[in-house]
């Protein structure tokens, strides 16, 4: 009868250690797993560095990827003198074609005109004052135009920029139904990487794309988005 109760006691004994093991190894992967989601979001965050720039940590299951965000900076510029192309008509009698078009709001007081398809204008713009080292990422140009004539086919410009020499692909504009200027839609280059060196030149470039009704341009601008070098 005491060997029984005895033994009772012993089974007894064995079953608390099982529990306070179980319990032991339940309260470990509960610290694990907190300091594991501790980890995990000290790495999520993003952290900035002393150039103003701050990179981001995207976790999932499959991959970990860090991704930059630049420093970009914008810019504005109307036209500064004339470029390399120069067969458009000036609507007064005046050696600069530029100045007809450099106005900062879109109006029809002076302008330049072309009826001939295919026929290029360009405007040089003050590149000198984007710094040195500097990477061009786009480039919209915003022009001010209209129809010459009032009845016939309709017209149309294409625009394009122009650096260091060379022509960028052209974007088309359609024309307004009016004779009087008004502001067509931008036309943007993105994902540019083009390098600003001392000497580098940049030019806005519009070109008559066709129609009977002849185009005119008031004004037009560029505006130029671009990262400075890191020393900036």
């Amino acid at each position: 009868m005491s060997m029984h109760k005895k033994s009772s006691r012993k089974s007894k004994s064995f079953g608390d250690i099982i529990k306070k093991t179980f319990a032991e190894r339940k309260l470990f992967f509960s610290i694990l797993f907190l300091v594991f989601s501790v980890f995990v979001f000290v790495m999520g965050t993003q952290v900035f560095t002393p150039d103003s720039t701050f990179s981001k940590t995207i976790m999932n299951r499959n991959n970990i990827q860090t991704r930059a965000v630049e420093d970009i900076r914008a810019i504005t510029f109307f036209p500064s003198g004339d470029g390399y192309y120069d067969s458009f008509e000036a609507s007064f009698q005046t050696k600069d074609h530029y100045s007809l078009i450099d106005e900062q709001k879109c109006s029809g007081e002076d302008y330049i005109y072309s009826d001939i398809y295919k026929k290029r204008e360009s405007f040089k713009v003050m590149i000198n004052q984007i710094p040195d080292g500097s990477t061009i990422r786009q480039i919209d140009i915003i022009p001010c135009g209209a129809h010459i004539k009032q009845s016939g086919t309709p017209a149309a410009i294409q625009t394009f920029f122009r650096m260091d020499g060379a022509d960028s692909r052209m974007i088309s504009h359609i024309l307004p139904d009016s004779i009087y200027p008004t502001e067509l839609q931008i036309a943007s280059w993105k994902n540019l990487n083009l390098l600003k060196i001392a000497g580098s030149s940049l030019e806005i470039g519009i070109q008559n794309a066709g129609g009977d009704r002849g185009v005119k341009i008031g004004n037009v601008k560029m505006q130029v988005r671009y990262v400075p070098p890191a020393t900036q």
